[in-house]
């Protein structure tokens, strides 16, 4: 009931609104924008984005081989071996079960090496049901794919769950999800789908950055046909996330305009998540038929109208996100200036209602890492909830978990520190609850969060190089 209130027109597109007659108004100071897929294209359907990902990915060259492809299991931390050979990229692959054929959005594979299933939600696409399980079994039992059916393929399965900024509460149908966790694709964690062969990104925080700081620096001169496309490209993926430079002071005296609206309308702007997440349901729920219905009532271009509603929810997002943004400073923080992991190596994300931290070196699997439990919103903004598990946290196959949990040394150096141990199928978690004796340190009212900066530190404390050193001897021994 709460939440229908809130995606009601009236108050989101009343704001919307607002926000749009103040981007108009203010167009005059942001430079002129040509771009090709910005004027053919306007809205690109999830499968252009698929065959630009995947026509990427194909790349090869005479020095690094995959080198794009190399690079993208890097970036986000998938530990997946590509040995000397051909690669298959595949945009066609369809398969049938209980008489429902699905075809696969992307599917990347070696020939008894490994497989990977991209499924692409940018444009908020509904789950068929049993999609991802239908992938999964039909990729199993696929002769081009493994030539035998052995226990050992379920290993060799990825599968990669794609969205357009990682706020919108998507996931798999409930289905795919149980057969994954089957299989050990992913962990049996209740609160969010997350594992040591899956991964939910999206294109804010990764596909773009990805693009930016990784590929686009390392196209060779002689390749400008692929350096300009790139460019548009990701000019495009900026322009649909609201993340264009020439956005960024329309978007700073937005932001103001945006906080001063919702303090008129009864918002305590202390008071950062629960409102503000009613308010991007709504703009994230407006349907195309209705920004249609104001960009004819208002006489206003639709593609523009697109941009702003995008605009409006980076800014509410931003609003919405910062007490988060101290925790993010203090933990890079610690971890750098300790020496324990570098600024490139830190992977610390959020997904959807949950502030899913994780922290670990790029050379680590993505399934071995320390991690805050989720960090829900209920419990960040209620003022009396005052403990904090934090832990040490290793998925995957039982031969991993167990090589962990043999290990004298960690197991010592956790005991010392008074942290427990959980075992749970292929999870091992060495866990220690941290318990803050002034109060929620999210709910910090100074103004330089030190009551935050103390209680992490606290807790980081207790991870040292000794501690590091010992993880990172057993990975290398997993690796070989």
């Amino acid at each position: 009931m709460y939440r229908q209130s809130w995606n009601s027109m009236g108050t989101t597109n009343s704001l919307l609104e607002k926000f749009a007659e103040f981007c108009k108004n203010n167009q005059d100071n942001i430079p002129y924008i040509f771009n090709v897929l910005d004027e053919q294209c306007g809205h690109i359907v999830e499968n252009s984005h698929t065959n630009m990902l995947m026509k990427l990915l194909q790349y090869k060259n005479e020095y690094y081989g995959y080198a794009f492809l190399k690079s993208f299991f890097l970036y986000l931390g998938l530990d997946i071996k590509i040995v000397p050979g051909q690669v298959e990229f595949d945009k066609e692959r369809s398969y049938i079960s209980k008489d429902k054929k699905g075809r696969i959005d992307g599917f990347i594979f070696q020939k008894d090496q490994f497989a990977l299933i991209i499924e692409n939600k940018v444009n908020g696409a509904g789950n068929q049901d049993e999609q991802l399980k239908r992938y999964i079994d039909g990729v199993l039992k696929d002769k081009d794919i493994f030539s035998t059916e052995k226990e050992e393929n379920r290993e060799k399965i990825w599968v990669i769950y794609l969205t357009k900024d990682g706020t919108v509460k998507k996931k798999p149908d409930d289905e795919s999800v149980g057969r994954m966790r089957e299989l050990g694709i992913c962990s049996d964690k209740s609160e969010e789908v997350e594992g040591p062969r899956y991964a939910a990104i999206n294109y804010q925080e990764h596909i773009l950055p990805w693009l930016k700081e990784e590929i686009q620096p390392i196209v060779m001169q002689k390749e400008q046909i692929l350096n300009t496309g790139l460019l548009q490209y990701i000019d495009f993926l900026e322009g649909m996330l609201g993340l264009r430079k020439s956005d960024v002071d329309l978007l700073s005296k937005g932001k103001e305009m945006v906080m001063n609206w919702l303090k008129d309308n009864s918002y305590d702007i202390t008071k950062y998540f629960r409102k503000t997440n009613q308010y991007l349901d709504g703009i994230r729920n407006i349907k195309s038929k209705q920004l249609d219905k104001l960009a004819e009532t208002k006489k206003w271009n639709i593609v523009e109208l697109r941009r702003y509603a995008g605009l409006l929810t980076n800014i509410i997002e931003e609003i919405n996100d910062e007490p988060m943004t101290d925790f993010f400073d203090i933990t890079r923080n610690y971890f750098e200036s300790n020496e324990l992991i570098k600024r490139n190596e830190c992977v610390i994300s959020h997904i959807f209602n949950y502030y899913y931290i994780q922290i670990r070196k790029a050379s680590w699997p993505r399934s071995i890492h320390f991690e805050w439990y989720p960090l829900g919103v209920e419990r960040i903004t209620n003022k009396k909830f005052t403990d904090f598990i934090f832990c040490f946290h290793v998925e995957g196959s039982m031969e991993i978990r167990d090589k962990f949990n043999n290990n004298a040394q960690l197991k010592k150096y956790f005991d010392d520190h008074h942290f427990s141990i959980k075992e749970h199928n292929r999870q091992l978690s060495f866990f220690k609850v941290f318990h803050s004796e002034n109060g929620n340190p999210f709910m910090d009212d100074s103004f330089d969060k030190r009551f935050l900066r103390t209680f992490l530190e606290t807790t980081y404390s207790k991870i040292k190089t000794e501690l590091m050193e010992i993880i990172d001897i057993q990975i290398e021994s997993i690796k070989k």
